[in-house]
């Protein structure tokens, strides 16, 4: 007795063998083929499938049978099919992307990932052999302030913020770098301007970012030197013996007119006079 290929939307891909012995159906459930063709789950034109001949089986588009063929005999289909997802090919290369566009390789498998060979991480997901989104782009990386720096401006300091008016709630607001006057984070290409203490100033004016790098890493805030004391009652004007300008660190050994001596024998120079 042949078995029977119905081929309408009604049945959702049954195959029936006559007498209805196995009856697969697309669906989830027990004796059930999930993601077979919803019309055709036999490619065989004919309406009937002859005793010993054969299925080809067919999975709706982005999924592939397990077997490539099923045999009816004496109107029993030999076993049923199973419908797999098929895996993604790459995507094409994107720009700032590598010419393989996925860390996992050529292929990503069905529901695995594919995670982008670029600065920034992207994650996309495959599903019946389609990546999604379809597409990524590569941008490039932010650079970051850091936190802190030798005499340079301190962080921030954090706080609670309240949620509303009415709301007992807080959130807690935690420190921010200030050692960029940019602000915490620069785009690419952007710049960092350097911010020391008072009485200190930047080796460097600032600090190019690039791909998420500075460019010198880092910059050096040093004590401005100081100008030595003027004015002072029954001193010569040359008031130090170092001379009118004094670096930062340095000292002042102070001077008197003759017949006079100073409160202070030297003067240091930690930040200014």
């Amino acid at each position: 007795m042949p078995c029977q290929a119905l081929e309408t939307p009604r049945t959702r891909g049954t195959i029936l063998c006559e007498p209805a012995l196995q009856v697969p159906r697309t669906g989830s459930g027990e004796g059930q083929i999930l993601n077979a063709h919803a019309l055709r789950p036999c490619s065989i034109d004919l309406p009937e499938i002859p005793h010993l001949g054969f299925c080809d089986p067919l999975c709706r588009d982005g999924w592939h049978p397990n077997v490539s063929l099923i045999q009816c005999v004496a109107s029993n289909l030999t076993s049923l099919f199973e419908c797999l997802g098929n895996s993604c090919v790459q995507l094409t290369p994107a720009q700032f992307a590598e010419a393989v566009t996925c860390q996992e390789g050529p292929e990503a498998e069905h529901e695995g990932i594919c995670t982008p060979n670029c600065k920034p991480g992207y994650r996309r997901t495959c599903r019946n052999g389609v990546l999604t989104p379809f597409r990524y782009e590569c941008f490039p990386e932010n650079c970051t302030a850091h936190f802190e720096l030798p005499w340079a401006l301190p962080p921030s300091p954090g706080y609670n913020r309240s949620l509303g008016i009415n709301s007992p709630l807080v959130e807690w607001v935690p420190p921010e770098a200030r050692t960029c006057a940019e602000g915490p984070s620069m785009f690419h290409r952007g710049r960092c301007t350097a911010q020391c203490l008072p009485g200190y100033e930047p080796d460097i004016p600032f600090l190019s970012c690039n791909l998420g790098n500075f460019s010198p890493p880092v910059y050096q805030c040093v004590g401005q030197p100081c100008q030595a004391l003027q004015g002072i009652p029954d001193a010569p004007t040359l008031t130090c013996e170092e001379g009118t300008i004094l670096e930062h660190g340095g000292s002042c050994t102070t001077k008197c007119d003759y017949g006079f001596v100073p409160s202070d024998a030297v003067l240091s120079n930690s930040l200014s006079l």
